[in-house]
């Protein structure tokens, strides 16, 4: 697993492009172990959403810290500050006016 740390893990796609699983929505899941007090970022493009959830662990949003369990959604760029190892769970989307 920590060959897995500190990078996204595209798991599903509506395109595959680098081996993910297909489905068929204009969706994206990606999955990230994040090490204790590192840094990731996530870029949402323009008109694109994301809705995220916590699996394991802590992290910190815009000073907004989440523990497991907790969910969170957003339409721009995501920094994730660690606090206890996180989990983080991503469901990228075209965004819904």
């Amino acid at each position: 697993m920590e060959e897995r740390q500190g990078t996204w893990l595209h798991m599903v796609s509506g395109k595959t492009e680098n081996g993910e699983i297909k489905i068929n929505q204009d969706s994206n899941i990606f999955s990230a172990l994040i090490a204790n007090d590192k840094e990731m970022e996530f870029k949402v493009n323009k008109n694109r959403q994301v809705y995220g959830i916590v699996i394991n662990g802590s992290v910190s949003i815009e000073d907004q810290n989440l523990k497991m369990g907790d969910c969170f959604d957003v339409n721009s760029t995501i920094d994730f500050q660690a606090n206890e190892n996180p989990h983080v769970l991503l469901i990228e989307m075209k965004e819904k006016y």
